[in-house]
């Protein structure tokens, strides 16, 4: 999966209206699964009586005689541990998302992925996720033959906000030191491009004249380790961003329809995002490959399109695995996106298959109208920035539809991108 660099949190958190409201994830009971490692089960109350918010606990290993004791925990947004130490000390490894570590008496860190936190025994501090960011890491338990988490009062909403204070500004301070003597002044410059975003938006509604800006390249000598080329090139972007809709298409490969439909959106230059019957590959091995070498994303929609929780979690697991298997023998690649059918998903599934299952915000129903018109009524009276558009690749009116509604977006200025690229920006 791809890394989210730290500057494209800060214009993420800016400029975007949010990621995908309709993946699973965003309910509190079915965790954001933010790095590679497993998200586990929900702290039992032993552990959560101790945290504000809800958290997820998985070992990592099992072997004690190793003395080194593992764990991945994964904060919901704004859930953090109550203030507490270590009588051994701990290590602290960020995996995923974004989150802050503070020791008493001390000013906050934010955390990133590849961040390393070393606790002192009995240092009393306390870690969690950012206000609006799920955070996952790793926990090292040092000494684990003596060590004892001596737990006491919990971190109150105030000193959470002190701490997270700078979250939407840059959501980077203190964790990279030396770049700390430039970011007073690119905060600056950030909070000059939201407002020439904001000048840009009132002239499109002819209330001013249209403003254009660009990050300046202050910034573009900054030694970090976060790949300064990607910085640089995320920082260059102007910052009136289009608006972005997610083209799917479940049920397929149709050898009659896919390749028109293909065939349009390349000439469109158009990206979206198939979800696959397993047992419509075989045969159409061909037509896989021309979907991802045309820069589409290839996503698992099950072998027979069950519906997965009406059976058991195994033979769930079977469908989906299948699936992956056939995509990954023709594509060289396993699908890290599943589209469940009927749009019910199983609960915590996601953690037993290792997917994000993905739904949508608009839902043609051009598998029950097969009417152009109708399924063009739906979508301008539902889509919006951000959307993920449903549709089938098995019939000549969504293809017809489908070029359709990607003419007609376009010229409103959207920008089609796969489900990966909106979910994951």
């Amino acid at each position: 999966m791809k890394r989210i660099l730290f500057a494209a949190l800060t214009a993420a958190a800016l400029f975007s209206d949010g990621i995908l409201q309709s993946l699973n994830a965003q309910n509190m009971e079915i965790p954001k699964k933010v790095s590679p490692f497993p998200v586990g089960d929900k702290l039992p109350e032993q552990f959560s009586k101790y945290f504000i918010g809800q958290a997820w606990l998985a070992p990592l290993t099992d072997d004690k005689r190793l003395n080194a004791p593992v764990s991945n925990v994964t904060f919901s947004p704004g859930c953090r541990n109550n203030w507490h130490s270590h009588t051994g000390g701990q290590l602290l490894i960020a995996v995923g998302g974004r989150g802050y570590y503070q020791e008493k008496g001390r000013p906050a860190r934010a955390l990133l992925p590849g961040d390393i936190v070393e606790i002192a025994p009995d240092v009393v501090h306390w870690h969690g996720a950012a206000p609006d960011s799920w955070f996952s890491h790793l926990a090292i338990e040092c000494n684990p033959q003596t060590n004892k988490n001596m737990w006491l009062e919990r971190v109150s909403d105030q000193q959470y906000a002190e701490a997270t204070k700078d979250n939407v500004a840059t959501g980077l301070k203190a964790t990279d030191p030396e770049l700390d003597g430039i970011f007073s002044n690119f905060t600056k410059e950030v909070q000059e491009y939201a407002c020439a975003g904001r000048e840009q938006e009132g002239a499109q509604k002819g209330y001013g004249k249209r403003e254009e800006k660009t990050v300046s390249d202050k910034v573009i000598g900054a030694r970090n380790r976060r790949s300064e080329k990607k910085l640089e090139d995320t920082l260059e972007k102007n910052v009136t961003e289009k608006k972005k809709a997610a083209l799917t298409f479940d049920d397929g490969p149709n050898s009659q329809y896919t390749p028109l439909l293909l065939k349009g959106l390349k000439e469109r230059g158009v990206h979206a995002t198939f979800f696959l019957m397993g047992k419509n590959i075989e045969g159409k091995e061909a037509l896989v490959k021309q979907i991802q070498e045309e820069g589409h994303l290839i996503g698992n929609h099950t072998y027979n399109h069950v519906q997965l929780d009406k059976i058991s979690k195994e033979a769930a697991k079977e469908e989906i695995e299948t699936t992956n298997q056939k995509i990954f023998e023709i594509t060289g690649v396993y699908p890290a996106w599943l589209r469940p059918p009927y749009g019910e998903w199983r609960k915590n599934l996601d953690f037993y298959v290792e997917m994000f299952p993905v739904l949508w915000d608009v839902d043609t129903l051009d598998w029950k109208s097969k009417n152009v018109d109708s399924i063009m009524k739906i979508v301008r009276s539902e889509v919006s920035d951000g959307a993920v558009i449903l549709m089938h690749d098995a019939y000549q009116s969504s293809v017809d539809a489908a070029l359709q509604i990607v003419d007609l977006l376009m010229a409103e200025e959207y920008e089609f991108v796969t489900v990966e690229e909106l979910i994951l920006p």
